[in-house]
């Protein structure tokens, strides 16, 4: 029986190399979520692709002899696993008819795969910034991250995609296009992802922002839509998560659960300078804001609304510069202990 009749359709020999690497892969004790998400965007690439995977994923199961395998990539004698393998599948009387070749070099690759120790898999480098720190990281395929204060990401790369994982904080990314590989960043409210672009991604507890600064990029939210019931995500839309395509100039501000986000102008970043600025935001706001950048911290006195409006610029890394920003709203700093400063209004 030819190849052609058992699948019904040829698949290219380098998709089904490809699918018995996904397959020894994910079988692997060592497989993570980041091995899952590449597999999804590998299905993704080709309708082959899962096609390929559902024709080998029999295969292997019916062998039952992984823990052969890899008894033998201890040894380096992977000639005794052939045999063993051709065997099952002859005693399976349920078994399809598959040719020889096929079963030796699903077999094979899976094998060499394991003793290379790869599998297309790479380690997790972790960056981050302290209090009052920023960073600008050179990645590996020429894409870069502008790291803000008090903030971490870790980043993977592998033949399939290039994954970064915002856990804390805010950060530029400048991505260098390859079509082969989206670059995808995963945060607390869902993922970004884009091919090649600019855009920022905040999530900062009570601000959790995506801007494109440039090109264009899918929001992929996890959370529900609030426009729909209970029943219907679940049910109807079997709670599969929302796309959104963001173009230049746009910016989506991630509100709290059950409410409508809101859609505003995608602005660079001030931090980028070494500035903060702020246009009538409550000054609870710019003290949270500011607070990201020192150690120094700051109480409202009860004589002082957490909701007056501010306007105006200050640099980043002076807390002077911060001082006499608040002096301009008759606003007094009495320092009460080592990085410690309580606000009140002027008498």
């Amino acid at each position: 029986m030819s190849m052609d009749e058992w699948i019904g359709e040829k698949i290219p020999d380098d998709i089904l190399d490809e699918a018995a690497m996904w397959i020894a892969r994910l079988d692997s004790e060592e497989a993570d979520r980041y091995d899952r998400k590449e597999f999804a965007l590998w299905l993704e690439q080709d309708p082959l692709h899962g096609q390929a995977y559902g024709e080998l994923t029999p295969v292997w199961a019916r062998m039952n002899t992984l823990g052969e395998l890899k008894d033998a990539i201890g040894t380096g004698n992977v000639v005794s696993i052939l045999p063993a393998a051709r065997k099952t599948l002859a005693d399976d009387e349920n078994a399809s008819p598959i040719p020889q070749w096929g079963i030796v070099t699903a077999i094979v690759l899976i094998f060499v795969g394991f003793l290379a120790g790869t599998l297309g898999k790479t380690e997790v480098t972790t960056f981050e910034t302290a209090v009052g720190q920023q960073q600008q990281i050179a990645l590996e395929d020429g894409s870069t991250v502008y790291l803000d204060t008090d903030s971490r990401i870790h980043v993977r790369y592998s033949e399939n995609g290039r994954h970064v994982t915002l856990e804390k904080g805010e950060a530029v990314f400048v991505v260098a296009e390859d079509k082969e590989r989206p670059f995808e960043v995963e945060t607390s409210f869902g993922e970004v992802r884009a091919l090649g672009t600019e855009f920022l991604v905040s999530d900062l507890t009570g601000h959790k922002q995506v801007s494109v600064l440039k090109g264009t990029v899918q929001l992929i939210d996890a959370r529900p839509d609030p426009a729909l019931t209970e029943f219907e995500h679940h049910n109807i839309y079997a709670g599969q998560p929302r796309r959104r395509t963001l173009e230049k100039g746009e910016s989506i501000r991630i509100l709290s659960p059950g409410t409508t986000d809101s859609l505003e102008a995608a602005v660079e970043p001030d931090w980028l300078d070494g500035v903060l600025s702020w246009k009538d935001v409550p000054l609870s706001e710019a003290l949270s804001e500011f607070a990201r950048y020192t150690t120094i911290r700051y109480q409202l006195a009860p004589d002082l609304s957490p909701d007056l409006l501010v306007s105006g610029d200050v640099n980043t890394y002076d807390s002077k510069s911060f001082l006499n920003f608040l002096s301009s709203y008759n606003i007094a700093a009495t320092s009460r202990r080592e990085n410690w400063y309580l606000l009140s209004s002027k008498k």
